[in-house]
Formats: structure tokens, sequence, C-alpha cells
């Protein structure tokens, strides 16, 4: 019985883990877009000047 509660255990906190770094990578890639976006505005707005 603690063998199947202990297999359990470990397939949610595998769940939880892909679900933690699925999380990391999409605000990783949010955080590049964004950041793209600012370097483009700057580079506009010096181009303008």
């Amino acid at each position: 019985v603690l063998f199947a509660v202990a297999d359990e255990i470990t397939a949610v906190l595998d769940v939880i883990r892909g679900l933690v770094a699925q999380a990391r990578r999409h605000q990783a890639a949010q955080l590049l877009r964004t950041g793209i976006d600012h370097a483009a505005v700057r580079r506009l707005s010096a181009a303008a000047d």
C-alpha cells in the first residue's frame, strides 16, 4: 500500500514539476518578446530624433 501511495505522490510531483517548467519557459519567452519590443521602440525613437 505504501508503495502505491509513493508512486502516486511521485506522479503528482512530476506533473507539478512539468507545469512549473512550462510556466518558466512561457515567462522567459514573454520577457524575451517584451525585451525585443522595447529594443524596437528605442531604435525607432532614436531614428526619429
